[in-house]
């Protein structure tokens, strides 16, 4: 389970808008130069506790933080709502 400070730590990241996927999977993230603290912390959680799960048939690592799942891509965090899924 996220730290309360961890939490607060997300809620005063800014995140960007993913326009990639925008119709067919919302999402946001943030990039490792933004804020590498961040970066590191959740991807290492993904990382060592998260969970797998298929997206368009590909599978990737998920940790769950408060509303949202998290998953890595080399230097991008991306986060979107749990109840949200791309399988």
């Amino acid at each position: 389970m996220a730290s309360d400070i961890l939490l607060s730590r997300i809620e005063q990241q800014p995140w960007k808008f993913a326009k990639t996927y925008a119709q067919t999977a919302p999402h946001e993230y943030i990039v490792d130069q933004w804020n590498i603290e961040l970066f590191e912390e959740i991807c290492h959680l993904i990382d060592t506790e998260g969970y797998e799960e298929l997206f368009y048939g590909k599978p990737f690592r998920y940790y769950n933080i408060g509303e949202f799942k998290y998953w890595h891509y080399e230097t991008i965090l991306n986060r979107c709502k749990i109840e949200n899924r791309y399988g």
